[in-house]
């Protein structure tokens, strides 16, 4: 009798502790979200045969966690338990700028890889800053970005130059339809703000092209 009480408790121990201490929690799984805006384009006049090449997006950390970061103030930053991307944001991000650089007409065109098409420029993009925070008791999300634009050198030009080095910081506030926000108030705010973050960029590669700077 005891042995089988004891076979009873050892099972409910089992079932039932991990979940008491949060590590096994069948009541809230894990929800993956993408960054993946829809492509609006800038208007431009330049039409371009410019072969741009997209290198690998550096995102630091600990925004490169595939958890999202929420910050409530007091220098406070919290990765999420169980809201998650669905891949590391520095994917994503390189994905959707060269799907929207593609839809524009400033380059002839826009490669993830050299292959029998070489790139005559290349884009070097650092993310610093992707999060929620609370501002004035507002939420907002950020999107902070670095970016270089260098021509590769060639015959005429025997070294990379810069051409064009800017920084990006976009805001988007988040309904507040709870504390902490709503996760997918969360996902649709960062969304917005890359979406704007590329036009921006777009809005600067265009000038540069057209002479405008």
């Amino acid at each position: 009798m005891m042995k089988k009480l004891g076979m009873t408790m050892a099972v409910f121990l089992l079932i039932f502790l991990p979940g008491c201490l949060g590590v096994y929690r069948l009541e809230k799984p894990i929800i993956h979200f993408q960054l993946r805006p829809d492509v609006e384009t800038v208007p431009c006049s330049v039409r371009s045969k410019h072969v741009l090449k997209v290198m690998p997006v550096v995102v630091a950390s600990p925004y490169s966690s595939t958890r999202l970061l929420y910050s409530p103030g007091n220098y406070k930053l919290e990765p999420s338990v169980h809201y998650r991307w669905i891949t590391p944001p520095d994917t994503m991000i390189r994905e959707y700028l060269i799907r929207a650089l593609r839809e524009s007409s400033i380059f002839g065109e826009v490669l993830k890889r050299e292959g029998v098409i070489k790139a005559d420029y290349v884009l070097e993009t650092q993310v610093t800053r992707l999060e929620c925070s609370e501002t004035n008791r507002t939420p907002v999300a950020h999107f902070e970005a670095h970016i270089v634009l260098i021509r590769k050198k060639n015959r005429a030009n025997p070294e990379p130059e810069i051409c064009l080095k800017k920084s990006y910081n976009v805001v988007e506030e988040i309904p507040r339809s709870e504390n902490p926000p709503d996760a997918n108030d969360v996902v649709s705010s960062l969304n917005r703000a890359l979406k704007k973050f590329v036009l921006l960029l777009e809005k600067d590669l265009c000038d540069y092209f057209s002479g405008n700077k």
